[in-house]
């Protein structure tokens, strides 16, 4: 999909979308169901670039209860995850250039996404905030974890 494209209804829809703080997978699936746009994750994430809309960061407060996100109905929470602790939760619908991807939010409030590719490789991108080196290393643990039980308990 290139900018041209774009109508102004949907240039007004993404900007809204994006100062909501959607992520960049929830604007995909809305401009499927709201446009009949059907783009893949790469796709949604360059026509965002290539705009220059940035995604709204949710701002970093005292974590209390009413600000753990809520995992959303498309996401699978892992088993293993306790109240402060890392929670990881794997997306239903995952992109055509990944083998598992997800979100994750460490032990000190901070959110990413994260995503296995293909060939192995493990990326991660911050929504919110920047992990410690200790959030970073729980995540690989409790991710190890995770894809065992994907994987039927290897």
């Amino acid at each position: 999909m290139n900018v041209q494209d774009i109508t102004s209804e949907q240039l007004a829809a993404l900007q809204q979308w994006a100062a909501e703080g959607l992520d960049l997978n929830q604007i995909q699936k809305k401009l499927d169901q709201e446009f009949g746009l059907k783009i893949t994750y790469m796709e949604t994430r360059f026509l965002l670039m290539d705009l220059d809309i940035q995604i709204a960061q949710p701002t970093q407060s005292a974590p209390n209860a009413e600000s753990q996100p809520v995992p959303e109905k498309d996401e699978t929470p892992s088993p293993a995850a306790e109240p402060g602790s890392t929670r990881i939760s794997i997306d239903d619908i995952t992109p055509s250039h990944a083998l598992l991807s997800g979100k994750v939010t460490f032990e000190s409030g901070c959110m990413a996404t994260w995503m296995i590719s293909r060939t192995g490789g493990l990326s991660y991108d911050p929504i919110a905030g920047q992990p410690t080196k200790e959030d970073l290393i729980a995540f690989q643990r409790e991710l190890n974890q995770v894809i065992r039980q994907e994987m039927g308990g290897f």
